[in-house]
């Protein structure tokens, strides 16, 4: 099953607000289509990290969600294909 959680506008503010705690996360493009399912062993640090990257790929990045969560590569890897079966292959950031 998908995330649960709604789309976030990407920006530091709302990033500050991510635990600093293992888990999954999303990223999306203006129209909220999935860019990248990744995983990370700290949320925050994670994203922060991707707010000032200048790969053309995460800059597309407008909004995200996440999800705390310990099993984090068994969840992208659920997440991946999840989406990989609805949209015909994996995000393009993938």
């Amino acid at each position: 099953m998908g995330m649960a959680a709604a789309w976030i506008s990407f920006t530091p503010l709302q990033v500050s607000r991510v635990p600093k705690e293992a888990g999954v996360y999303e990223l999306a493009n203006l129209s909220r289509s999935t860019i990248y399912i990744g995983r990370a062993e700290d949320l925050n640090r994670r994203l922060q990290e991707l707010l000032t990257t200048t790969d053309r790929c995460w800059r597309q990045a407008a909004h995200f969600r996440h999800e705390a969560t310990p099993r984090a590569e068994q969840r992208q890897h659920e997440l991946l294909e999840e989406d990989s079966q609805k949209h015909e292959g994996y995000p393009p950031c993938n």
